[in-house]
C-alpha cells in the first residue's frame, strides 16, 4: 500500500495551517513515510495523530515561550519557586530558553543555544543534540539553521526521522500508543486529546477509528 498525504486528507484535519506548509507536506509524505518505515496506515495515522497534537493541526509548529511569571512558577517550580525570581524571565522568550534549556542535551552553557534550538517543527524538536542527530539522518545543517526545521519541505521529513530514531514508529506498529505518546512528550501529558486525534486521523487512512 502507498502511503501518502492528500489535499483533502490535510483540509479536512488541518483546515487552518498555512497553505505552503501544507503543500509542502503533502509533496513530501509519499517518500517520507517510505524512508522512515511508516509503513502501514497504522503507524501513519498514529503519527499524524501526535503531530497534529503537538502542533494544533500545523497551527503552532514553534515553541512559545512568552510566559507570565505567575505560569513560570508553575511550569517550572524548582527554577523559579517564587513571582520574583520568575519575573526577569516573563515575556522574554530567549532570557527563558536559555535559562530552562542551557547546558542541557548538547545546549553548550553560557550561550545561546537554549533560543537557537527551541521546540520546532511537527514533534517540537528541542536541544542541540536532537538538532544534531536529526540533521545526520535528513542531511540539513539544522545546527548552523535550525529553522530548516520548519521550512514545508522539511518539516514531515524532520518529525519522521525523529519518529523513526526514538523508536516510536515500532511502539506504533505494536499497537501501543500510550508507550508512544511518552516517548515523544515525556509523559502522558494530554493523553485524550492523542486519543480524539487518533480516531480523527485513522479513517483518514481506511482504519476504524478505535
Amino acid at each position: 500500500m502507498t502511503l501518502a498525504l492528500t489535499a483533502a486528507m490535510m483540509a479536512t484535519r488541518w483546515p487552518a495551517a498555512n497553505h505552503s506548509l501544507v503543500d509542502g507536506m503533502i509533496a513530501s509524505s509519499e517518500q517520507t513515510f517510505a524512508r522512515f518505515g511508516i509503513a502501514d496506515a497504522q503507524d501513519a495515522a498514529d503519527f499524524m495523530a501526535q503531530i497534529s497534537e503537538e502542533t494544533g493541526n500545523g497551527t503552532a509548529i514553534e515553541e512559545n515561550l512568552n510566559y507570565s511569571a505567575s505560569r513560570l512558577t508553575a511550569v517550572w517550580p524548582r527554577m523559579f519557586p517564587t513571582l520574583a525570581a520568575a519575573q526577569p524571565y516573563a515575556g522574554n522568550p530567549r532570557l527563558l530558553a536559555d535559562k530552562v534549556y542551557g547546558g542541557r542535551y548538547g545546549n553548550r552553557p553560557d550561550t545561546d543555544d537554549g533560543y537557537a534550538f527551541r521546540g520546532r517543527g511537527g514533534i517540537e524538536l528541542t536541544f542541540r543534540g536532537n538538532y544534531e542527530m536529526i540533521g545526520s539522518k535528513t542531511g540539513l545543517d539544522l545546527v548552523d539553521n535550525p529553522d530548516l526545521v520548519n521550512v514545508p519541505a522539511n518539516f514531515l521529513v524532520c518529525a519522521a526521522a525523529f519518529w523513526m530514531v526514538d523508536g516510536v514508529n515500532a511502539l506504533a506498529t505494536a499497537g501501543d500508543f500510550r508507550g508512544e505518546t511518552a516517548r515523544i512528550n515525556g509523559g502522558l501529558i494530554n493523553f485524550s486529546t492523542r486519543l480524539a486525534q487518533r480516531a480523527l486521523w485513522r479513517p483518514m487512512f481506511g482504519l476504524p477509528a478505535n
